[in-house]
């Protein structure tokens, strides 16, 4: 472990940061970090990791690959370089400074009644001068010595924690960031099983053990708090799969697998409030659940109410046909502030949108369309004749919006707004979860109407609950279309997707080239991945990399296809860098996905892009005309897209698809139709028969408690 002060930074385009520094002895040294750690000039750091050395136009210099990089106390001359940046210091006067105090020089800034001696060394001859900049200097140092503060107080943590067993930095930051305060230790101890909440249970359960001997308990196995961090565990991985309930015989089998007994892990963890019962055999995740008692709460709100514009007239179909379905569910929706539009693909959903939308704006109403990806709000804006974008940017767009007005200022007119008179069509409305619905929904007054459209046949969303399809099961606000409409009769692939709907296995046709329709590509289990790259390779000597999309069902299957394709790419001579952890390398036009919401950017989990340049990274996204950069932390989430599981698939489509038929027990009837639907030319299922087959019987199963708050409305308290 090295301290190292920062004098210059060298990168801060990669996702991580190249630094040079100097050492206490004075040594040169260059420090290259993935770590998503804030950097500046004059910071000092504990830095660890594998050691070589730089060629420069300076000569040799030594050089860190940091694994750890932790903030530390300045002492002696490493303050110098940050004095240096402090205005109207710089080098003479920071140097001045240390020549006169020596070690004592963070004493002296940290000692107000100083200030005229520290004023007269910065400036002798102008002493009006020296006390302003002497007050500034010393307001600055106490700033500084309040970060290092806390800093230091992470390291301790951090240390502490390795001593307890957690070798898992990023699980360690993670703790810290959750309970972030000096005394952060100590209420580990208190709470001794909170690790469960961020790092696997075994782990876990060796701190928490530890934890507990270390505080005296002489049967730690038996206390309350391993009960209870046993079942925030096993709501840990409920809540991964997007559960947001679950039975309780089911649950206390799951928290038996913990080393427990179930039952009383739960009733422990009922009495402490940790987990929600219910009138049923349904326990809840208290989290979970009051996000969805604020999504009914806010649907049952908007069926209440009576929409701000009426729709006037004969409905506007103009030269487009409609058929009695399409009427009668545009009708429908005549009253309503909410409906829901469901039906499977190819049955006209998206012309009875269009219809909707222009009998709204010719009512005097203003529209707002909003979809899970780019590429499907191009679709939309294609087919209504009206913009539409990602919800993930019109809710970063919508909270711009509230923060400038909440400061009493008038927002720019390109931010989007939803008013009482505000037709918002959510599109792909099956693959919206919970966390999405929410902050939607919280900027949608009375009186404007909310259609969501989605396809119930679709897998649910690859993040929390299953909101639409709850809603499609409840039926009061639901109108669904069936019939297919003429020009989707002939697509193939639109006949065989809903074959697999309706439960029964579809048409296949032996593989053998680029070629519309549904084809099987059969295979052993252990030679699906070598099989799938084969089909992958013959039909990229005809398709784009835009057009060709890989799909599995695990995620280790996924990572060995990027394997595979890197190094390739490598081997062809392309250039690239390290994208994040998730993608270990990328060259240009190389495929990358997002793995989680980051609204403020206008990124989906499971949202395509494909990089541009490499220094800096600019990636063009799904749907987007340029490409762009982004920030370091959501730079750190982006996975290689080469292949993608089916639910991180949902919103894209390709002209041609590939299926790894890689995992049975998780290849289901919704599965499938997700998978095949995702194509629009073509689709290739790689894999045994069997699979497909048995997949077509076996259903989807997500546990919710949506229902309950929908069909008994309960007051919503944060």
């Amino acid at each position: 472990m090295e301290r190292v002060v920062v004098t210059s930074i060298l990168s801060e385009s990669w996702g991580g940061t190249i630094f040079s520094g100097k050492t206490e002895s004075g040594a040169s040294m260059r420090v290259r970090t993935w770590q998503q750690n804030p950097v500046a000039v004059g910071d000092v750091f504990e830095v660890d990791g594998a050691e070589s050395f730089y060629e420069g136009e300076h000569g040799r210099i030594r050089q860190i690959e940091a694994s750890s990089l932790l903030r530390a106390r300045t002492s002696g001359r490493l303050i110098v370089p940050w004095l240096m940046t402090i205005k109207g210091i710089g080098r003479e006067r920071a140097k001045g400074l240390f020549e006169f105090y020596g070690d004592r020089l963070l004493d002296a800034l940290g000692d107000a009644s100083r200030l005229d001696e520290i004023a007269r060394l910065l400036s002798p001859t102008r002493l009006s001068l020296g006390r302003k900049l002497a007050e500034h200097l010393l307001a600055k140092f106490a700033a500084r010595a309040a970060a290092e503060d806390i800093g230091v107080s992470e390291i301790t943590f951090l240390r502490k924690l390795e001593i307890a067993g957690v070798s898992d930095l990023r699980a360690a930051r993670k703790l810290w960031r959750l309970i972030g305060s000096p005394d952060a230790y100590q209420r580990l101890l208190d709470r001794p099983y909170a690790t469960a909440a961020v790092i696997p249970w075994r782990d876990a359960d060796v701190v928490g053990l530890r934890l507990l001997k270390a505080s005296g308990v002489r049967d730690p196995l038996i206390h309350e708090d391993r009960l209870i961090g046993a079942v925030d565990a096993a709501w840990l991985r409920r809540l991964a799969n997007g559960h947001t309930a679950y039975p309780r015989d089911r649950f206390e089998a799951l928290v038996k697998q913990m080393g427990v007994t179930g039952s009383r892990a739960v009733d422990a963890s009922l009495s402490a409030h940790r987990t929600i019962g219910t009138d049923s055999d349904l326990l809840r995740a208290p989290g979970a659940a009051f996000l969805e008692r604020t999504v009914a709460a806010s649907i049952v709100r908007l069926r209440a109410a009576s929409p701000f514009i009426s729709w006037i007239g004969k409905l506007p179909s103009g030269e487009i046909s409609l058929n009695d379905e399409q009427t009668r569910s545009i009708h429908s929706m005549r009253d309503r502030c909410f409906s829901v539009l469901q039906g499977g693909a190819g049955v006209g959903k998206t012309t009875a949108m269009r219809v909707l939308c222009d009998w709204h704006i010719q009512s005097g109403g203003d529209l707002v369309q909003a979809t899970i990806s780019g590429k499907a709000a191009l679709r939309l804006a294609r087919a209504t004749g009206h913009i539409a974008q990602t919800v993930a940017r019109l809710v970063g767009g919508l909270e711009k919006r509230r923060a400038i007005e909440t400061e009493g200022q008038r927002a720019p007119d390109h931010l989007p707004q939803i008013s009482p008179s505000t037709l918002l069509i959510v599109d792909e409305a099956s693959m919206v979860d919970l966390v999405s619905w929410r902050k939607l929904l919280d900027f949608v007054p009375d009186g404007a109407r909310v259609v969501a459209v989605g396809d119930v046949g679709q897998l649910p969303p690859v993040g929390l609950g299953k909101v639409f399809h709850d809603l499609v099961e409840e039926g009061s606000m639901t109108t669904t279309l069936s019939q297919v409409m003429r020009q989707a009769a002939g697509n193939s692939i639109i006949t065989a997707s809903a074959a697999i709907r309706a439960g029964e296995v579809p048409k296949l046709h032996h593989f053998g080239g680029a070629e519309p329709g549904l084809q099987h590509a059969s295979c052993a289990p252990q030679d699906i991945i070598p099989a799938a790259l084969r089909v992958q390779r013959m039909l990229a000597m005809s398709t784009t990399r835009q057009d060709l999309l890989m799909l599995a069902g695990r995620r280790d299957t996924c990572s060995q296809i990027a394997k595979s394709m890197q190094a390739a790419r490598q081997a062809d001579g392309a250039p690239g860098v390290k994208v994040s952890p998730m993608a270990e390398w990328a060259a240009v036009d190389d495929p990358v996905t997002a793995t989680s919401n980051r609204y403020g950017e206008a990124l989906m989990n499971g949202q395509l892009g494909w990089i541009e340049a490499l220094d800096p990274l600019r990636i063009r996204f799904d749907g987007e005309e340029e490409g762009r950069e982004i920030s370091a932390a959501a730079r750190g989430e982006l996975a290689s897209g080469w292949c993608l599981t089916v639910h991180r698939a949902q919103g894209s489509e390709a002209k041609r698809v590939i299926v790894l038929l890689d995992a049975s027990s998780l290849i289901t009837r919704e599965w499938l139709y997700t998978a095949v639907t995702r194509g629009v030319e073509q689709v290739v299922l790689v894999g045994p028969a069997t699979m497909i087959a048995d997949g077509v019987e076996r259903r989807e199963q997500r546990i919710t408690g949506f229902r309950m708050d929908f069909d008994r409305p309960q007051p919503v308290h944060a």
